[in-house]
C-alpha cells in the first residue's frame, strides 16, 4: 500500500506542480484548486481503506478502481484542455503570462 500511495502521490504532484501549474495565469489559483482536491480525495481515500479489512482482493479492487479513475481524469485532461503552447506556437501568450507573474511578485 505505501508504495501505490507513493507513485500516485508523486505522480499527481508532478503532473500538479509541472503541467497543470504553469498554464494559468494566477499562480495561486490552480495550486489552491489542487491542494483541496488532494486534501478532499486523501480523506476518501483513506475512510475507504479503512473499510476494506485484511482481504487482499479489496485492496487489488480499490486499487483498480483507483487506476481507472485516474486514467480518466488525465484523459479529461488531455483531451479538453489546449495547453498554452498547442495554442500559442510563438510563445506571446507565454511571455505575457511570466512578465505578470512577475509583477505579482
Amino acid at each position: 500500500m505505501n508504495f501505490a500511495w507513493g507513485v500516485a502521490d508523486s505522480g499527481s504532484n508532478i503532473f500538479a506542480e509541472c503541467i497543470a501549474g504553469f498554464q494559468f495565469t494566477s499562480v495561486t489559483i490552480p495550486f489552491a484548486i489542487y491542494f483541496f482536491g488532494q486534501s478532499m480525495f486523501v480523506t476518501a481515500g483513506t475512510m475507504t481503506t479503512s473499510t476494506l479489512g485484511d482481504e487482499p482482493l479489496g485492496f487489488i479492487i480499490f486499487y483498480a478502481v483507483l487506476m481507472v479513475w485516474c486514467v480518466f481524469a488525465f484523459c479529461l485532461f488531455w483531451f479538453t484542455f489546449d495547453m498554452i503552447e498547442d495554442v500559442d506556437p510563438e510563445g506571446i501568450l507565454r511571455k505575457e503570462i511570466m512578465s505578470q507573474r512577475a509583477d505579482d511578485m
